[in-house]
């Protein structure tokens, strides 16, 4: 749990709807590859409207947490 507050106050700054971009720094400065990659097999959750992809802040906080990252 207290992992978890660490993580959140981290990334308090970022809105509650990240862009992929956003993400990709969340998770470190990781490829676009890997983004879509883990948008494809649903391990973070993403709303597609249009071309635009809207991800969860807290889906990409949980795929942290569950990957130690």
């Amino acid at each position: 749990m207290l992992e978890r507050n660490i993580i959140y106050k981290k990334f308090k700054d970022y809105p509650e709807t990240i862009t992929v971009k956003q993400m990709r720094e969340m998770l470190g400065g990781i490829t676009k590859y890997v983004a879509f990659k883990l948008i494809n097999e649903e391990k973070v959750q993403c709303k597609k409207i249009a071309r635009v992809c809207r991800i969860s802040k807290n889906s990409v906080i949980e795929y942290m947490i569950k990957n130690n990252i």
